[in-house]
């Protein structure tokens, strides 16, 4: 890490993202820009599989749909972030919140 950092020596100190380990960063990336394997922007933009809904069948699987609102995963999220959570905190928040972002992807087993 700190060859990297003298490296690049202008990269947003403030974004807690560029500290995360690798497989961390690339959870975080995928959703802060959408280009991810949730089936609303596989179907959306690909055409992949039979719909953009979600498996619990309330609305499509977006980022903030599965972050945010999915019944499926009401438990983990209130283990995972036991206060109300805005989605700029779980996706652009300080080192902690993208920590349990990533561990709450992890933990959900759904492919991101």
């Amino acid at each position: 890490m700190r060859r990297w950092l003298h490296q690049h020596p202008d990269y947003n100190k403030k974004d807690a993202y560029y500290l995360l380990p690798r497989d961390d960063q690339v959870f975080i990336v995928r959703l802060r820009t959408g280009h991810c394997r949730l089936k609303h922007h596989l179907y959306t933009k690909f055409h992949i599989g039979d719909s953009a809904s979600c498996p619990c069948g309330t609305s499509p699987m977006t980022v903030e749909h599965f972050l945010q609102d999915c019944p499926t995963h009401q438990n983990l999220r209130a283990e995972t972030w036991p206060a109300d959570t805005p989605m700029r905190d779980k996706l652009y928040g300080p080192m902690e919140s993208l920590r349990r972002t990533a561990a709450f992807i992890r933990a959900s087993g759904v492919a991101v």
